[in-house]
């Protein structure tokens, strides 16, 4: 990471176990100061936004809620004419939901931070997680750790 200039790392945090392994791995090896979360607020319960909060709180990084409804409606904007008179599903719907977080997490890059993805290998090999949501960034820490769901 400091090889290529990274200063910071930045990653998605959900309230669940792949983002907070992942924040955890990285204050491990950066210290505190050297991470930071980002939650993006779309469909977001209050529970996963109260446990994303705890978490950054707990390690002690900087943390950032960025609203992405505006990202996610000129999504459906842009696509209004291809999905014309097509009743909405999770085709229509999540795409553009989980790509509009890319963008917010992709702008840290700005200062230059590392985005890292919070995918883990049984996710990734099967394609649950999502291209520009879940697998966007420039380091997948936890890609060889096996689902850490229940």
């Amino acid at each position: 990471m400091r090889k290529n200039r990274f200063q910071r790392v930045v990653l998605g945090l959900s309230g669940g176990i792949d983002s907070s392994l992942t924040a955890a791995i990285a204050v491990d090896a950066l210290g505190k100061e050297g991470v930071v979360g980002v939650l993006c607020v779309r469909y977001s319960s209050s529970e996963s936004m109260e446990d994303a909060r705890d978490l950054a709180e707990n390690l002690g990084i900087e943390f950032h809620v960025i609203p992405i409804q505006e990202i996610f409606e000129s999504y459906l904007t842009t696509l209004r004419n291809p999905f014309a008179g097509k009743r909405p599903d999770v085709t229509e719907e999540k795409p553009p939901g989980s790509n509009s977080r890319q963008p917010a997490h992709g702008a840290f890059q700005q200062f230059d931070w590392l985005v890292l993805t919070t995918g883990n290998k049984s996710e990734m090999s099967v394609g649950y997680c999502t291209l520009y949501g879940d697998m966007a960034g420039g380091f997948a820490v936890i890609k060889d750790v096996l689902n850490l769901g229940v």
